[in-house]
């Protein structure tokens, strides 16, 4: 099937789980013909999401670790290795953090990850048996389907801009203190992905965790104790307004998309 027709047939399976079933029904997880026990589909923000250690596991080759100290999940599949760090909106696949449509979540101690992951990322395909309430997966080769998800997210990426589950944060007009804007990006977003969990008490979102601070005479924007986004002097000129103003406005708008995100729980 074309790249394009598939990114379309696949972002309509969310909207599927949680369209066709009656109110009230659990659409159940199969993997290569067995059903898998505990591990119902959860729709969240129009999203089917999977529990990851029930679901991955039963892909033939593929291996889950949790790494309690950062909060995050590795899946591992032949020489596949992927980081999913928890409330995290991204992916990170060697050194690329790629965006994903729904932050992995917890949710009855089960961490969830969005349906559309294990197709992209693991090489399985999946599909939707409405009149069963079943969801399909069926295990293809490690890393066949990575290569194009790649291309698909550089190309509809903006230099600078930082998004989790589709939601733009912020753009960085400069690279700052880095080489390039796109450095820079990345730099902020793998702040941000270390330091969203601490966004969350008792798996409460807690949006006052998120403040302007100062390092070196620039406002910086932290969640927690981490630094994630310095806005420097370079970005103030960029966009002609006082570097203070700069600040409080990115902070204003990562607090809105972050609470867009993660506020309806």
């Amino acid at each position: 099937m074309p790249w394009s027709k598939r990114f379309l047939w696949m972002a309509g399976i969310s909207v599927m789980v949680a369209g066709a079933a009656p109110a009230g029904a659990t659409p159940r997880v199969r993997v290569d013909g067995k059903i898998v026990r505990g591990a119902p589909v959860v729709v969240i923000g129009g999203h089917a999401m999977v529990p990851v250690r029930g679901v991955i596991q039963r892909i033939p080759g593929a291996r889950v670790h949790w790494d309690a100290p950062h909060k995050r999940i590795i899946v591992t599949r032949g020489k596949q290795r992927v980081r999913l760090h928890l409330y995290s909106g991204y992916a990170h696949l060697e050194n690329e953090a790629v965006p994903l449509d729904v932050p992995v979540v917890m949710r009855d101690n089960q961490a969830l990850m969005p349906l559309r992951f294990v197709s992209e990322f693991l090489g399985a395909q999946v599909s939707y048996h409405p009149e069963r309430r079943l969801v399909e997966i069926r295990s293809g080769k490690p890393g066949t389907q990575v290569a194009g998800y790649r291309s698909r997210s550089v190309a509809r990426s903006v230099p600078g801009r930082i998004d989790i589950g589709g939601v733009t944060l912020v753009t960085l007009p400069t690279p700052g203190e880095h080489g390039s804007v796109e450095r820079r990006a990345a730099e902020v977003t793998d702040r941000l992905t270390e330091a969203t969990p601490a966004l969350f008490e008792r798996g409460e979102f807690n949006l006052h965790r998120l403040w302007l601070g100062s390092a070196g005479g620039d406002p910086v924007i932290c969640i927690g104790n981490q630094a994630v986004v310095r806005v420097t002097q370079q970005d103030a000129e960029a966009l002609g307004v006082p570097q203070d103003q700069v600040a409080r406005t990115w902070l204003a708008q990562m607090r809105d998309g972050l609470r867009r995100v993660y506020g309806r729980r």
